[in-house]
């Protein structure tokens, strides 16, 4: 499935997680890991590696914030 194709399954059903990984292992670069579930009859998940850099836009552009 592209991703163009698993996005349009994205609705306001869906749950959606962003995971700043501020621990990762030594040889992996600062990420970002985001996924999401359809929670629909049919579960269809998608995950994305994020490097920490290409984070910035994504966060304003969705007004993302940090849950303690």
């Amino acid at each position: 499935m592209t991703f163009e194709e698993i996005m349009e399954k994205f609705t306001n059903k869906a749950h959606f997680v962003v995971i700043d990984r501020k621990y990762h292992l030594r040889d992996e670069k600062k990420h970002f890991e985001i996924g999401f579930s359809t929670m629909s009859e049919i579960d269809y998940f998608l995950f994305m590696w994020v490097e920490d850099e290409k984070m910035p836009p994504i966060i304003e552009k969705y007004n993302l914030n940090a849950l303690i």
